[in-house]
This record gives C-alpha cells, sequence and structure tokens, in this order.
C-alpha cells in the first residue's frame, strides 16, 4: 500500500511542478504533495461515494449550504480540484516499454491475491468501467449497462464476491504467447489457484471444450462448469435451433472419455442452451438399452418432484405464490429451486452442486462495486481505472473485515457505514497535522526562573 501511494505522490509532484509554472502567484494551492494529502484525497472519495455524492460537481460538494462543511473540513476545493488534475500514477513516456496499463495495477493486484484465500468455488466474468473518452482499448458491450469503458477480466469468489486476480483486457494488442484470447485470460487469471482442484464457473466467451480438457489435466487440475457456444466438436442435434422433432424443455446429454459432460436444453423454441462441465462424473451407460443408469433414475425422481411442487389446484400452477418467489429444496445432496419469474409460469433448477448452506441472495461483485462507487466524470482513462481501483479495494477490504468478524451482525446500511470510518481513519493524520500543526522541536529559549513570592502571593522585594 505504501509503495503504491509513493508512487503516486512521485509522478504527481512531476505534474505538478510543470502545472504551477502557469500560475503568477505560488500558494499552498499549487504546492506539492504527500502521502497524507493523498490519503485524504482519497478519503474524499470514498465519503462521497458513501453518501452518494459522486456525481456531484465540486462547486456544490464544497458548498456549505449544500453539503456541510464535510468536505472543506478535509481541504479547499480549489486543492481538490488542482490534485485532481495533476493525479498521476506512472510516467506516460515509458508505458509502452513497461507493457503496463498503469504502474500501480500490479502492486494492487498483488495485494488482492495475498490477502485472501479463495472458496473451493471461484467464477470468471467481465467488468465493463464506464468511459467514453479516447483509449486505445474501449470497448462497446450492448448489454452493458455503460455499453462503453474498459474491460476487465476478474477471477472472483463465488462465496464473499472477492476479486482474487484482474486482467486488463488491451484487445488485439494482447501477447497471448501462441493462445487463444479466451485460453489466455483464463489461465493467466487461475495461475494462483493451479494445482488446488478449485471449480472455475465461466460464460460462453471463455469456454471451451480443449480448454476444458487442458485445464481437467496437470499442472492446473481445475474443473469447469460454463456455458459454451456452439462449436464443431458440438454434434449438430445439439445445438439445431431449427429441429421441429424436438419438444421445448427437452434436455441432451453428451460424455467424452476425458471427462466432460455435455448438455442441451432447449427453453423455449428457438433457442438452444449448451452447458459444459469437467466437475460432474461421466454417466454410466447401460450397453443392452443405450440408457444412462442411476443418474437418470435420480433425475426422474427430481422432475417427479418437480411436477408435485409445481402443480396444483387440478394440475394448473399455483396462483397463491407471487412472482419473483423461490422455493428450495434439499435432499441426500441435491438441491432443488422452484422460481416464479411471472404468473402462470415456473422455473424449476436441479443442482448436485450446491448445498444448502451455499444457497444465498448476495448480488455480484460488478453490482456491489456499482452500487458504492469513487467514480467521477473524467476524459482521462488511468484515473477512470484509479477510480475502479479504489472501488474495488473498499469492496475488498469490506469483505476482508467481516470475514474476519463473523460476530459482528451485518445492518442494511453496514457497507455505507465501513466506507464512512474508512474514510475518517483515511484522512485523521491530515487533518490532524493541519490543525495542530508540526511538532515543533526542543525549544532555544532560556527558561524564565520563578520570583520569590510571600503568603499572599506578592512578589518579594529583594
Amino acid at each position: 500500500m505504501d509503495q503504491m501511494l509513493e508512487t503516486i505522490v512521485t509522478h504527481t509532484n512531476i505534474k505538478i511542478e510543470i502545472a504551477k509554472q502557469k500560475y503568477a502567484v505560488q500558494s499552498h494551492t499549487t504546492s506539492n504533495t504527500n502521502i497524507d494529502e493523498i490519503k485524504a484525497l482519497i478519503e474524499i472519495y470514498i465519503i462521497s461515494t458513501a453518501l452518494k455524492d459522486n456525481h456531484l460537481s465540486s462547486d456544490i460538494m464544497f458548498d456549505t449550504n449544500m453539503c456541510g462543511k464535510r468536505y472543506r473540513a478535509t481541504m479547499s476545493q480549489k486543492r481538490f480540484d488542482f490534485l485532481t488534475c495533476c493525479l498521476r500514477f506512472d510516467n506516460k513516456a515509458t508505458r509502452t516499454e513497461r507493457k503496463e496499463l498503469i504502474a500501480i495495477w500490479e502492486d494492487f493486484i498483488d495485494i488482492c491475491r495475498k490477502s485472501y484465500k479463495p472458496s473451493e468455488y471461484v467464477c470468471i466474468y467481465e467488468q465493463l468501467v464506464g468511459f467514453r473518452g479516447k483509449c486505445p482499448f474501449r470497448m462497446y458491450i450492448p448489454n452493458k449497462p455503460n455499453k462503453y469503458g474498459i474491460k476487465f477480466d476478474m477471477l472472483c469468489d463465488v462465496a464473499t464476491k472477492y476479486m482474487i486476480d484482474a486482467y486488463p483486457y488491451r484487445g488485439k494488442s494482447t501477447d497471448t504467447v501462441g493462445l487463444s484470447l479466451s485460453e489466455f485470460s483464463v489461465i493467466n487469471l487461475t495461475k494462483t489457484i493451479h494445482g488446488t482442484h478449485r471449480n472455475v464457473t465461466m460464460d460462453n466467451w471463455f469456454t471451451s471444450i480443449p480448454l476444458a480438457e487442458k485445464l481437467y489435466k496437470k499442472p492446473y487440475q481445475l474443473t469447469v462448469v460454463g456455458t459454451l457456444r456452439p462449436k464443431p466438436q458440438v454434434p449438430l442435434h445439439f445445438h439445431n435451433k431449427n429441429d421441429k422433432n424436438r419438444q421445448v424443455s427437452t434436455s441432451l446429454f453428451a460424455f467424452s472419455p476425458t471427462n466432460l459432460s455435455l448438455l442441451s436444453y432447449k427453453p423455449k423454441q428457438n433457442k438452444i442452451v449448451l452447458l459444459l462441465s469437467s466437475m460432474h462424473p461421466t454417466m454410466v451407460i447401460n450397453e443392452t438399452s443405450g440408457k444412462p443408469k442411476e443418474q437418470l433414475i435420480l433425475l426422474t425422481k427430481c422432475v417427479k418432484i418437480c411436477v408435485v411442487i409445481g402443480k396444483q389446484n387440478d394440475g394448473h400452477v399455483d396462483i397463491s405464490r407471487e412472482c419473483c418467489s423461490t422455493l428450495f429444496g434439499f435432499h441426500e445432496g441435491v438441491t432443488l429451486c422452484s422460481y416464479v419469474p411471472k404468473k402462470n409460469k415456473a422455473v424449476i433448477l436441479l443442482s448436485t452442486m450446491h448445498s444448502d448452506a451455499a444457497v444465498n441472495d448476495d448480488n455480484t461483485m460488478d453490482q456491489m462495486v456499482t452500487r458504492y462507487t469513487t467514480q467521477r466524470p473524467t476524459q482521462r482513462w488511468p484515473l477512470a481505472m484509479f477510480f475502479n481501483i479504489l472501488d474495488v479495494g473498499a469492496l475488498a477490504s469490506y469483505i476482508i473485515y467481516y470475514e474476519n468478524n463473523k460476530m459482528i451482525r451485518k445492518k442494511t446500511n453496514q457497507r455505507r457505514i465501513f466506507l464512512r470510518q474508512l474514510g475518517e481513519e483515511l484522512a485523521k493524520p491530515f487533518i490532524e497535522e493541519s490543525v495542530i500543526g508540526p511538532q515543533a522541536g526542543p525549544s532555544t529559549i532560556p527558561e524564565r526562573q520563578a520570583q520569590p513570592r510571600d503568603s499572599t502571593g506578592r512578589k518579594k522585594i529583594m
């Protein structure tokens, strides 16, 4: 952490020396900064996040009639604007040679890796940091809320949503060492958990059959569960949308000698969902009938249970259940979920992977970051990345604190309280120095000797 702050202070002071030449009169506003002041600047960003003021301009934030004196107590508005404008994180001239986006990124990721031990289930997903300025690797993803921005491939813990590792997507300029871009991203993200027999869940952009086979073997020893795009290795009738003979809500299974299982599910007309797994064992096939034995029987039993739960009142869906309601059932390692997305419709989900303790209603990591974000309007992509570092770092510290202090009961607004306390602790050294001032050294003024006095307190005349 201190190394990151020293890097920021070094490059910010270089920019300040250049920027202060434009000012005719030098003052405290244009003076060099230090680590305590950078912490105080971060405190303003975090407090504005907790109070939902990050979208406001500095004129409103520092207006005592609008937001009180909470920001002005740390530093002046002119100093805040000047530091935000001069904030730098690396030498732009050597960025291409170092093959890094900003110098503090690797330091931040290294801290995230060393500060947390992930559970047995992790997931890979994409985060898009909203940014519409000039950036050589800015992307457009239409199904994301921000549409335009900087893409990050992230490895997160399923249980706590902690970010274990992250890799910024640079597009075609990425050196993939002869691998496909998706395969390179997965292997690079999971390098800290290779050989640990953990399970990795991913979407169809990352999942492929050769990758699942490769991760299952040494030295990776990881299992994969993920949706799959139609590939040449997949049989045609598994992803044929125009097959009129196939009914809705039917499933097809396929198994390979390399411990891979493939599921083809048809939720509605003209739509096929493919799911690939190297975690679940291969089914035992009856050589005489050609049908699976034990697992098919288990699946049939669970389907009968689904019919009993989902249909009541003479075969109709239970009208007493509200929309968006969920029911769970657990039996001998099998978890059954019944969800009602709208009237007269129930979705049944069966899983042998999730237990009773694993069912929770937490949001994804991206949604948790978006809820309390320090992002402010900017045209500099390094500053947008720095704001994302603050968001992910604040969430990571919140997760670690409460994982180590589980006796503390969480409240609805507990994260907001935590962010306010975090910001206050960051700014405390800077505010104390501003109020009390630097501690003076030993005094050189000779001490005045006490004058002799009588019983009434008057000075004695010698």
